[in-house]
C-alpha cells in the first residue's frame, strides 16, 4: 500500500466558511488539528482577493500560525488566450501564478470551460496550457483541472485526461468522485478509467463530500455516512491505486448552499469519518 499515514493528509476547503475571514478560517483549522488548507481565491474576497490582498502579510500570518496552504482554489476558466474572454482568463491566471509563488503554494485549481463542442473545448484548453506553460515551469506550479460540470461526465473526462497526460509536467487532475456520481456515472466505471486511461497517474488532489438526491434535478449535501457516495470504498481504492500521496479535502459548499448544516458540526464529523475509513 502506497500511503500509510493518509490521515495526515486530511484537510478541508475554506468554502465551508464563507462568513469568516481567512484568519478566522485558519484558526478554525488549528482548532481541528488541521495544518494544511485548501483556500478559495476570488475577486469577491472569499477568502483571498488576488488583486487586493498582500501575499507577504498572508504568508507571515500563516508562518506564525504554523499552517500552510496546499491549494489555491480559483475559478479561472481555461480558454483560448487569443480570444477576448480567453485573454481575460489568461491575465487572471498570471496573477494567480504570481500569488501562488509568493505564498509558496505549488498547486492552483482551474476549470476546463465547455464551449458546446468537446473537440473545440479541448483545443482551447490546450492553447491555454501552452500559453501558461513556461511560467508554470519557471515558478514550479501545477494547475489542476477539477472533475466538474461537463467534465464530470466520463466521455468528456476522457478528453481532459488525454490533455493532462500531454502536459503532465504542468497539469493534473483534481478528482471529485461525488461530482462524477452526481453526473450519473457509475463508480465502477470511474475505477476502470483510473486503471485503463491512467487517471490515477494524474490525480494530485481529491475533494470529498456526500449527497442525496431530493428530486430529479436537485440534491443536497449530507453527513459522510448518509449519502449515496461510498466514501470509505473511495478512500480505500485511492490508497491502493494512486501513485503519489494526495490531500483529501472536505468540500462543504456552504458558500453556494447557505442552507447546509453548520460547518463547525460537519467538518469535524467528516474528519472523524475519514480517519475511521483509514483505520
Amino acid at each position: 500500500m502506497l500511503i500509510n499515514k493518509y490521515s495526515d493528509l486530511i484537510t478541508f476547503s475554506s468554502i465551508a466558511y464563507p462568513h469568516l475571514s481567512l484568519r478566522e478560517v485558519i484558526k478554525k483549522a488549528k482548532e481541528m488539528s488541521i495544518r494544511s488548507l485548501e483556500i478559495r481565491v476570488s475577486e469577491d474576497g472569499i477568502h483571498i482577493n488576488p488583486d487586493k490582498d498582500d501575499p507577504e502579510k498572508i504568508k507571515m500570518f500563516l508562518n506564525n500560525e504554523g499552517v500552510k496552504i496546499i491549494l489555491l482554489s480559483s475559478y479561472v476558466r481555461a480558454r483560448d488566450p487569443e480570444t477576448i474572454e480567453g485573454a481575460r482568463e489568461f491575465t487572471k491566471m498570471i496573477r494567480l501564478i504570481d500569488l501562488a509563488n509568493k505564498l509558496s503554494v505549488n498547486r492552483v485549481r482551474v476549470f476546463a470551460y465547455y464551449i458546446g463542442d468537446i473537440y473545440k473545448t479541448s483545443e482551447e484548453v490546450k492553447r491555454f496550457i501552452e500559453k501558461t506553460h513556461d511560467v508554470l515551469i519557471e515558478r514550479d506550479i501545477r494547475i489542476l483541472f477539477e472533475t466538474h460540470d461537463y467534465f464530470a461526465k466520463i466521455n468528456n473526462l476522457i478528453h481532459l485526461i488525454k490533455i493532462v497526460e500531454r502536459y503532465n509536467d504542468v497539469a493534473g487532475i483534481l478528482f471529485d468522485p461525488a461530482n462524477i456520481i452526481l453526473a450519473g456515472e457509475d463508480y465502477n466505471d470511474i475505477i476502470n478509467i483510473m486503471k485503463m486511461l491512467k487517471l490515477k497517474d494524474h490525480i494530485y488532489h481529491v475533494h470529498i463530500k456526500n449527497f442525496v438526491k431530493t428530486s430529479d434535478h436537485d440534491y443536497i449535501y449530507v453527513e459522510p455516512d448518509k449519502g449515496v457516495v461510498d466514501i470509505c470504498r473511495i478512500i480505500e481504492d485511492l490508497r491502493e491505486i494512486l501513485v503519489r500521496p494526495v490531500y483529501i479535502s472536505i468540500e462543504w459548499e456552504k458558500l453556494w448552499r447557505p442552507e447546509l448544516k453548520d460547518p463547525d458540526y460537519i467538518i469535524p464529523l467528516y474528519i472523524r469519518y475519514l480517519r475511521g475509513c483509514l483505520d
